[in-house]
C-alpha cells in the first residue's frame, strides 16, 4: 500500500519552516535547500510537495517545480551503483526504440548523482501513467510487458559502464534474496524451520511472535522440504542452473508496483536500485507479478497464465537469446515456478511479524503443492511451443483473470 501525506500547496512567500508548511519541513529544509540548488532551483520555486511512503524507503517525494514534476529520492545504495543505475537508464532512453525508463535530470556538475553530506540523492521527470498495482493485468497487457522485459534483458546487456558505475551485485541487499542465489534461499528456509521448531517448544516465552504463522508453516515442512529436494536434485545436483545464460541485465525487481501503465501500454519501469548485469534472466521472469499471483492477493497458481507470460517473453526474444534447451526442459520449466514460491515462502517467515494472516504463508506452500500435482504432460507441451517460439495463447484458451485489485495513485 502506498500512503500518500497530503501536504500544503504553496506559492509565493511560504514561511519554509513554519510547523505546518510542507512534510515536516520538508524533512530538513536545510539540506534539500542544498540538493535542489544542485540542480539550480530553490525552496521558493517548489509549488508542491508529496511524501510517498514504500517497503522500506522512507525519503522519497513527488514535487512539483515551476509547473514540472519530479520525483525526488534519496537512493539507498553505494554511489556507485547509483551511477550505474542513472547511467543505464539513460542508455534504454537512447535507444532507437527507447524504453520507458526514468529521466533523470543532471546537476550543475552534470552529473545524474548528488551528494550532500554522505547522502546520495537523485532527480528525476516523472513518467506518466499509473502503478499497475497487484492485482492481476490482462492477457493483453501482460504480453506487452513480456515484449518490454525481453529488450531489458537483451539491450541492457550491451551497456558498457562507464568509470565509477558499478552494478548491483548479488548479496549487496540483506534483505531480498535473488533466485541466482537459490542455494542461499534453501539454507535460510532450513534455518528458518529449526528455529520455529524451537520456539513453537516454548511459545509462552515467544509473545512477539505470530504463532499462527508458525503452526502453519511447521505442518507443512514436509511439503516444503520435499520441494526443496527436487529443485536442488533437478536444477542443481544436474547442474543444469550453472548452464543458464547468465550474460542477461535484469531489472532485479520486476513487479506491479514498480511498473506503470497508460491506456493499456507499459509506459514506466521504476525503481531501479538492484538493477544489474551478467544475471540469469529467470531472476525477473519468475517474479510473481503477471502469471503467478501476487503474495498478498490470496490467488492460486494459473498454468495457462504462467505459460502464456513465458510464451510471449520468448517468442520477443531475438532468435540468439531465447531460451536454451536447458531452460526449457519440462521438469525444469516446473521446478522454476516452483523456486518463485519458495523465495516468496522465505520473504514471508523472514518478515513474518509484518504479515498478519497466517493464511498468506499456507498459500504459498499450498501453491507449491499445485505446482508439484501438475501432469507433467502440461510442462511438456508449453516446452515444445518454447522450442517452436508460439505463443500459448494460439493453441489454448487462457481466460482473462476474474480477479483485479484497483489500481493505486501513480507516484511517478
Amino acid at each position: 500500500v502506498v500512503f500518500f501525506v497530503p501536504v500544503l500547496e504553496c506559492s509565493g512567500k511560504t514561511d519554509y519552516l513554519s510547523p505546518n508548511s510542507f512534510v515536516k519541513n520538508f524533512e530538513r529544509a536545510e539540506l534539500h535547500q542544498t540538493v535542489l540548488s544542485r540542480y539550480g532551483f530553490q525552496l521558493t520555486d517548489i509549488e508542491y510537495v508529496e511524501k510517498i511512503i514504500r517497503g522500506t524507503r522512507q525519503a522519497t517525494y513527488k514535487i512539483i517545480i515551476r509547473g514540472q514534476s519530479y520525483i525526488l529520492k534519496k537512493e539507498p545504495q553505494k554511489e556507485g551503483a547509483v551511477r550505474f543505475m542513472t547511467g543505464i537508464s539513460t542508455f534504454y532512453r537512447s535507444l532507437n526504440s527507447p524504453l520507458p525508463f526514468p529521466k533523470y535530470v543532471f546537476n550543475t556538475e552534470h552529473s545524474a548523482v548528488t551528494v550532500v553530506d554522505g547522502d546520495i540523492f537523485t532527480l528525476q521527470e516523472m513518467l506518466p501513467g499509473k502503478v499497475l498495482g497487484w492485482g492481476m493485468i490482462s492477457n493483453e497487457l501482460l504480453i506487452k510487458w513480456a515484449a518490454v522485459l525481453a529488450r531489458i534483458h537483451v539491450d541492457g546487456s550491451h551497456y558498457q559502464p562507464k568509470e565509477g558505475e558499478i552494478s548491483f551485485q548479488m548479496g549487496d541487499d540483506p534483505y531480498f534474496k535473488q533466485i541466482d542465489d537459490f542455494k542461499t534461499i534453501q539454507r535460510e528456509i532450513t534455518k528458518a524451520y529449526e528455529k520455529f521448531k524451537e520456539i513453537n517448544r516454548e511459545l509462552e516465552k515467544h509473545p512477539e511472535e505470530n504463532k499462527s504463522i508458525i503452526r502453519v508453516a511447521l505442518r507443512y515442512e514436509s511439503l516444503v522440504r520435499d520441494a526443496i529436494q527436487d529443485i536442488d536434485g533437478i536444477l542443481f545436483k544436474t547442474g543444469l542452473f550453472q548452464r543458464f545464460p547468465m550474460s542477461f541485465c535484469v531489472h532485479g525487481d520486476f513487479v506491479n508496483a514498480n511498473l506503470l501503465e497508460e491506456q493499456n501500454h507499459p509506459s514506466g519501469v521504476i525503481d531501479l536500485e538492484r538493477i544489474r548485469q551478467h544475471a540469469t534472466r529467470w531472476e525477473d521472469i519468475l517474479r510473481p507479478v503477471f502469471h503467478l499471483p501476487a503474495v498478498r492477493t490470496g490467488q492460486t497458481f494459473n498454468f495457462d497464465r504462467f505459460a502464456l507470460w513465458l510464451t510471449a517473453y520468448n517468442q520477443s526474444l531475438p532468435e540468439a537469446f531465447k531460451l536454451i534447451l536447458e531452460e526449457r526442459k519440462p521438469e525444469v520449466l516446473r521446478s522454476l515456478a516452483m523456486m518463485s514460491y519458495l523465495r516468496e515462502l522465505l520473504v514471508g517467515i523472514k518478515n513474518r511479524h509484518q504479515w498478519t494472516k497466517a493464511s498468506l504463508i499456507g498459500e504459498q506452500i499450498q501453491n507449491l503443492k499445485m505446482i508439484s500435482d501438475l501432469p507433467m504432460q502440461k510442462f511438456v507441451e508449453m516446452s515444445d511451443m518454447l522450442a517452436k517460439g508460439e505463443l500459448w495463447s494460439t493453441v489454448h484458451n487462457v481466460p482473462e483473470p476474474g480477479f483485479r485489485m484497483a489500481k493505486r495513485s501513480s507516484e511517478r
